[in-house]
């Protein structure tokens, strides 16, 4: 039983010094895999808009070449 205090106890011990090792040097990677996530679909959505935009132009294009 004391054994299971012990790691418990250990356990906590261990998240705290994680936490105030993130703390310090200011990078969790968790919330950095996140950002990640967020810049590539941010860069996907842009991609997305130049595309439509350039075929909204080359239809412009085309119908006053004609």
């Amino acid at each position: 039983h004391q054994a299971d205090i012990n790691l418990t106890a250990q356990e906590a011990l261990l998240e705290q010094a994680l936490e105030y090792k993130y703390s310090i040097s200011g990078v969790n990677l968790d919330e950095e895999a996140a950002n990640l996530l967020r810049y590539q679909q941010a860069y996907t959505a842009s991609a997305q808009v130049v595309s439509a935009a350039d075929q909204m132009f080359q239809t412009l294009l085309n119908a006053i070449r004609r």
